[in-house]
């Protein structure tokens, strides 16, 4: 850095108006260069500004027409069956590794369970049992 500051020293005082008017000079050209970086942003941003304005007229006509209001309602209804898959999910956790199937487990777990009649199947009775979780229901 100190080269750079004794060249430009020995510049000026070799000839000093020379040097200024270097200066000035090199200073019109970095304003000229902001100016015009001052004004290509000013375009950018009334660029944006027009955007943002489409995009409120878009967002109002959408709130006006019920639209908005349906996509709200489909936002809460994903939400709650995330929540009660997380539920379930914990639910599974507390219940895992367990041996025996208790009353704490079922009540903790499961919703209902549905008895469907007895079938003939191959001259073999059977009967299908449909299980209902609690948070997310039958899973197949």
């Amino acid at each position: 850095m100190q080269d750079i500051i004794d060249r430009h020293a020995v510049k000026a005082m070799k000839d000093k108006e020379k040097f200024i008017n270097n200066v000035l000079l090199s200073m019109n050209e970095s304003n000229a260069e902001r100016s015009e970086k001052v004004k290509a942003e000013i375009e950018k941003l009334k660029k944006r500004n027009a955007e943002l304005d489409q995009m409120y007229i878009r967002l109002y006509e959408d709130y006006s027409s019920g639209k908005l209001s349906e996509l709200e309602r489909q936002h809460k209804a994903k939400s709650a069956v995330v929540t009660n898959a997380e539920q379930f999910t914990e639910s599974l956790a507390q219940c895992a590794g367990m041996k025996k199937l208790t009353a704490t487990v079922l009540n903790t777990l499961i919703e209902k369970i549905e008895v469907h009649n007895p079938v003939m199947v191959n001259g073999v009775k059977e009967q299908k049992l449909t299980v209902y979780y609690k948070f997310v229901g039958q899973i197949d």
